[in-house]
């Protein structure tokens, strides 16, 4: 997962914690702390490490699931189909109404 590393930094700054002192309460290395205020990028434990020494929630520090734009595309490509259909059945049950409407 990827969480905020400007949040995390701003939060342990604000109880003015240094890394070392943040890898020792969560029970990591330096190099992690270091790692994630870098680059977000961390584990689904060390997020709930985060969250219990931190007291927030998981949502607070939390950016996106680790996903690839590989895995996006095939989904976005569905959504537009589906937009397509359904913008299509609801032009036809108008024009069917207006139809019928008409008719009358």
């Amino acid at each position: 997962m990827i969480i905020d590393p400007i949040k995390v930094k701003h939060i342990r700054v604000s109880k003015g914690w240094t890394q070392q002192h943040l890898a020792d309460l969560m029970g990591v290395s330096l190099r992690t702390i270091q790692r994630i205020e870098k680059t977000g990028q961390t584990s689904l434990e060390t997020i709930s490490a985060f969250c219990a020494v931190f007291e927030v929630e998981r949502n607070d520090i939390a950016l996106v699931p680790n996903i690839g734009k590989e895995e996006l595309k095939p989904a976005k490509q569905y959504n537009i189909l589906f937009l397509s259909v359904v913008v299509f059945i609801f032009g036809v049950a108008v024009g069917a109404v207006f139809t019928l409407i008409a008719n009358n």
